[in-house]
């Protein structure tokens, strides 16, 4: 079932031009598409996010999208990851900030990380 943003008094519009994102309504993967960085732009981390369209690229780990629910600003993602050999399913939330930046946590919100938009 496809989501439409409704604007409710450009309050959407806003967000969105905010955080530098442009809209396209297939996922947060192409919307958001970039690199991330949880310890600030420049720092030295592993603490690490790519986005490429249909991709999740942590320090060390490398994701699939296999389900997606992408109603901006919020993300529910089904994943396959693989990092050392080894493979498996996770769930994870993506919450676009308005400043660009993306809030990863598991599902059920126990644990969420923030990452600053480098470009």
């Amino acid at each position: 079932m496809p989501f439409k943003i409704v604007p409710v008094f450009g309050l959407v519009s806003l967000v969105m031009a905010a955080s530098g994102m442009a809209y396209a309504g297939d996922s947060i993967t192409e919307d958001g598409a970039g690199f991330y960085n949880a310890y600030g732009c420049g720092t030295d981390s592993d603490m690490t996010l790519t986005l490429e369209p249909g991709i999740l690229q942590f320090h060390e780990t490398y994701c699939e999208i296999q389900h997606e629910i992408w109603n901006f600003p919020e993300s529910e993602l089904e994943l396959e990851c693989f990092s050392e050999g080894m493979s498996e399913s996770r769930s994870l939330r993506l919450y676009v900030a308005g400043n660009g930046g993306i809030e990863v946590s598991s599902k059920d919100m126990a644990t969420s990380v923030y990452f600053e938009f480098c470009g």
